[in-house]
């Protein structure tokens, strides 16, 4: 179970983020690892449900000179979050794992929710987009031919 996260980042969680990238890229190695056996490994990518996880959330005293500051930021949208932030239901989301699970072939990732899929999106992009820019450097350090 990774989450969209696995493939964007947030301030104030480089920990969350550290481990999940770590088992986005265990999961893609041990994918290719076992496919040649029938055997499938499948990245779960959920946004935001609706459990009471964001009702156990609990804050510690606020930094002021983090005020101002993208954790900050990312600090208020949690403390002030409610439904809107978390708009998937737990049911369907179990349910859309099972029949990804039962699947002949299940994907190597399956993003669930509107918001994970936003954030998966504009992370790939901006990952391609700066990857693109620096096409020339990565060219430019071969040997001359």
């Amino acid at each position: 179970m990774s989450s969209a996260s696995g493939q964007g980042s947030l301030p104030t969680s480089s920990l969350y983020h550290a481990a999940k990238w770590g088992l986005e890229g265990f999961s893609e190695c041990l994918r290719q690892e076992l496919e040649p056996f029938n055997l499938f490994v499948t990245l779960i990518e959920p946004g935001g449900a609706r459990t009471s996880f964001s009702h156990n959330l609990q804050f510690a005293s606020e930094i002021a000179a983090y005020r101002d500051t993208p954790a900050g930021d990312i600090r208020k949208m949690f403390e002030t979050a409610g439904n809107e932030l978390y708009t998937l239901d737990p049911q369907k989301i179990a349910q859309a794992i099972v029949d990804v699970a039962t699947s002949d072939h299940p994907p190597l990732r399956v993003t669930l929710g509107g918001d994970a899929f936003g954030v998966v999106q504009a992370a790939l992009q901006s990952r391609l987009a700066f990857l693109q820019s620096q096409e020339a450097l990565a060219r430019s350090v071969a040997f001359d031919s």
